[in-house]
């Protein structure tokens, strides 16, 4: 559910956007093109992202 929601915001986020940074995780800065990796692959910090990001209501 939060990994869909993740990935219907990041496909209406402009390219230009996603080099900023979103959320900071672990004293690591994290953009919408990292966090995107990290979800696709299914990591641990991807969890986090995704975790964090719903948390801050940003998805």
């Amino acid at each position: 559910m939060k990994k869909q929601r993740f990935r219907d915001v990041y496909d209406k986020i402009p390219e230009a956007e996603r080099k900023f940074t979103i959320i900071v995780i672990d004293g690591k800065e994290i953009n919408w093109d990292l966090a995107k990796y990290e979800v696709e692959n299914n990591t641990q910090l991807g969890e986090k992202i995704l975790e964090k990001m719903a948390e801050l209501e940003i998805i």
